[in-house]
């Protein structure tokens, strides 16, 4: 049972006032606002960082999970179709060394140079919106490592 079972019970009055005091009462109260409101908030960042992958590599999407730990190193590292453009097979697996469990393979990464190279004979991305994707990510990343692990 975690705080926000604990949390759902005393809001829904499953709990009575009897069995917590209320300094513990208004404090489990404010955790399940505080996590409720983060998990929106998350929400929001995965909307907005969806928007702009695909503005900026589209068929990404339907290709990875974006928001999945393989989905996101690839996005930090090479964020637009446009970045592929010196890339190789090698660095894109040299991401994925370090992430354990991952099954990102020669395969995988050579679709995704293919991908790129389709996409690439678009316009190059506006600084604004590599900046917003990048400070997107980075929010996203540092919600997940500071209160959801």
């Amino acid at each position: 049972m975690d705080s926000w079972i604990i949390a759902l019970f005393l809001k829904d009055g499953k709990y009575s006032s009897g069995y917590v005091t209320d300094d513990e009462y208004q404090s489990l109260r404010t955790l399940y606002r505080n996590r409720a409101s983060i998990q929106s908030d998350m929400k929001e960042v995965k909307k907005r960082i969806l928007t702009q992958v695909t503005v900026t590599f589209p068929e990404l999407e339907n290709f990875i999970d974006i928001f999945s730990i393989t989905g996101l190193a690839l996005l930090d590292k090479y964020p637009t179709a446009h970045h592929y453009k010196h890339s190789s097979v090698d660095r894109i697996l040299k991401i994925f060394r370090h992430i354990q469990g991952n099954s990102f393979n020669n395969q995988k990464a050579i679709e995704v140079l293919e991908l790129a190279k389709t996409l690439f004979i678009q316009v190059k991305p506006k600084m604004q919106e590599l900046l917003l994707l990048k400070v997107l990510l980075d929010f996203l990343k540092y919600i997940k490592k500071n209160y959801l692990s």
